[in-house]
């Protein structure tokens, strides 16, 4: 039986962070590979993310 690839979850959080949702440290422009990244959520991206849904759905 041939072992299953890891699933990893880096492309998510680039794309998350390429759209301003997430923020990183480092940065990704000076990132280098294998090295650790902490994530954390954008808080004023996410917001205005809800309210513009929100409105598009008509429920504000």
């Amino acid at each position: 039986m041939k072992p299953r690839p890891k699933a990893t979850v880096a492309p998510y959080l680039g794309e998350l962070e390429g759209a301003g949702l997430v923020l990183a440290k480092p940065p990704r422009e000076s990132r280098e590979r294998g090295e650790w990244v902490v994530y954390w959520v954008n808080d004023a991206a996410v917001s205005e993310l809800v309210l513009r849904l929100a409105q598009e759905l008509g429920e504000i």
